[in-house]
Formats: C-alpha cells, structure tokens, sequence
C-alpha cells in the first residue's frame, strides 16, 4: 500500500523535480493540468498528498476544496509559489507546506519526508466500482 500524490501544474521544470522525488520516495503521482480535472481526479478517489501550483488560476479554489473533503479522505496539501505570490495565500487556503519555484530536489525530499507522517496510504489493493442496486419498499 502506497502513498499517492495528485499535482496540478503546468510548469514541466516543477514537475520533472516532483516526479524524481516521488521516484526516490517510492510514490505514486498522477499530473493534472486543469482544475476541473484535479477537482474531477480529488472527488473520485483517494491521494495522500496534493501538490497545487498557486501561479495558476482557481487554485485557490481547488486547494478549499480539497480542505472540505472528510477527515479520512483528506490529502495534505503542498503549494508551489513563485514570486509573485504571497505565502499567505497558501496557508488561507488550507496549505500544509509551502514549495518555492523553482523546485530543489533536496526541498521537495525535505518536505515530503516531513509531511509524511501526516499523509494516509491508500488501504484498498485495487480500485472500486460503483454500483448501484434497485429496492422496492
């Protein structure tokens, strides 16, 4: 049972770091470009971290959201700055850590391993299905 992460950004520099930093730290990732997409990905399933580039728009809003998810399903919550924004932001909006672009690897390693022991591993061995049943009262 592995940790997973969820990223959404557009900048490949951060995201090559992110990747060989989850490569070292034995996580799985999945990459989301849009914040429809990540808001979609957060809904249907379970990520132990979630990675938000702050340089794009609505990440704010997809950073609350993430906060508003139940306490068992909830992903620690890392926020790419750069400098023009504020760390403030990041911490409004429900951020547990703070990334700066550009990316170092020994930050990202830094980080992760400090955020570990909050992040919860996915239980389930394979993926659920949905199912639905018809009752008749």
């Amino acid at each position: 049972m592995k940790m997973n992460a969820l990223v959404m950004s557009r900048n490949t520099s951060a995201i090559k770091a992110l990747v060989t930093a989850f490569a070292e730290l034995g996580v799985e990732y999945q990459v989301s470009l849009s914040p429809s997409e990540t808001l979609e990905r957060i809904a249907a399933g379970h990520y132990s971290a979630l990675v938000v580039d702050f340089d794009l728009p609505h990440a704010i809003e997809v950073a609350r959201a993430a906060r508003v998810m139940p306490a068992k399903l909830k992903p620690v919550l890392f926020g790419m700055i750069g400098n023009g924004t504020s760390i403030a932001s990041v911490f409004q909006a429900g951020g547990n850590f703070v990334l700066y672009k550009p990316l170092d690897l020994l930050q990202v390693l830094h980080s992760f391993r400090a955020a570990e022991s909050f992040m919860q591993k996915d239980r389930r061995r394979s993926s659920r299905q949905r199912s639905e049943t018809l009752a008749y009262l």
